[in-house]
């Protein structure tokens, strides 16, 4: 970790535009072997890197930045054979930032850029398959991924109903088969192996199974704890969120869920006129990460006693982001994430709500 810089990150956030424009004149000049006839596409990358950039500056966490550009490394390695233009590009970008941005906020945004360029020497690790064939789960999460992409959402959709049927749990179905199929899915995308049709036909038909499901389970017994779910502005991911707050639901609480996309304001109205808990928020991408600062800072100030708790993205054990960001947990396993709520408004302050 480093210190946050929220002002540097602004600049870049402001400036994004710009300084993809001159990375990518940069780049053409440098590499002109790699770059030669697509400056668009490349100024729309560059434009990119520099939002994720920023999102690593704002908190002051180098490694999330570090971590996009080793996913960029595996998704052109997956896809061409060679991960090379990644990094010529990264070498590009930096040197455009050093020399274009004002000096006192050049040592915040060189911490994040000098872990990422030192990462690429780094040999890339083959990122292994989401799904297993060894047990019961893996084989029906196979399954149901495989009829989906031969065409057959229905017929996915009935054999994970007729699994249900012969005994197996929601919170097996959701955690074991449905979310591992999606993971799945978005490593075959990154690959290159899967379009955007193939995820979003696999993606849709998910949700309708998962509103099969939860329409299908009352929870044993009901309380009055209440959870309240969104993904943050410009967060247009929210199946994950969707499971989550499934699972919560199956667990007795009282739900709200609000989906993608949602203004931090708007989220602080809604827990402030009924009294919520706990508020799950979505955040998929580094870039969202400001937007996550602000809704926590927002529900703060409106409602004090709120938790909140944070998903999506992989923050390594995100105990130091965390706390930059103001949350009061993070979740990386679906699985987990009812008794992390049930842990938090557990060690609440008494007389605090």
């Amino acid at each position: 970790m480093s210190d946050p810089n929220p002002m540097a990150a602004e600049v870049l956030e402001i400036s994004a535009a710009g300084f993809a424009s001159a990375a990518d004149a940069h780049f053409q000049q440098a590499r002109p072997e790699v770059a030669r006839g697509h400056s668009t596409a490349w100024r729309a990358h560059f434009r990119q890197r520099v939002l994720e950039l920023a999102a690593a500056v704002r908190v002051g966490d180098p490694a999330l930045f570090v971590r996009r550009i080793e996913w960029l490394r595996r998704a052109s390695q997956a896809r061409t054979g060679d991960d090379s233009a990644v990094g010529l590009a990264l070498h590009s970008l930096a040197a455009t930032l050093r020399h274009e941005t004002p000096a006192q906020m050049r040592g915040s945004i060189d911490a994040v850029l000098d872990a990422a360029l030192a990462g690429l020497s780094q040999p890339l690790v083959a990122e292994p398959a989401a799904l297993r064939s060894d047990d019961d789960a893996g084989r029906l999460a196979l399954q149901y991924l495989s009829t989906c992409l031969d065409g057959d959402a229905a017929g996915a959709a009935r054999a994970l109903l007729a699994a249900a049927d012969d005994g197996m749990t929601p919170q097996d179905l959701y955690c074991r088969v449905l979310m591992p199929a999606q993971s799945e899915v978005g490593r075959l995308w990154h690959r290159g192996d899967l379009n955007v049709a193939e995820e979003r036909l696999v993606s849709e038909t998910t949700r309708r199974v998962m509103a099969q499901l939860s329409a299908r389970y009352e929870p044993a017994q009901k309380s009055q704890k209440k959870v309240l779910s969104a993904a943050v502005a410009g967060n247009a991911h929210d199946l994950g969120l969707r499971a989550a707050t499934d699972l919560f639901a199956l667990a007795g609480w009282r739900c709200f869920y609000l989906g993608a996309d949602v203004p931090a304001r708007d989220i602080a109205l809604m827990v402030e006129k009924h009294g919520i808990d706990l508020v799950l928020l979505a955040a998929t991408l580094e870039t969202h990460l400001g937007a996550t600062a602000d809704a926590i800072a927002e529900l703060k100030r409106a409602s004090p006693s709120c938790l909140t708790l944070v998903g999506g993205l992989d923050l390594g054990d995100g105990g130091e982001l965390l706390r930059r960001l103001g949350a009061d947990a993070y979740c990386r396993r679906l699985d987990d994430v009812v008794a992390i709520g049930e842990r938090l408004l557990r060690d609440r302050k008494p007389g605090a709500k």
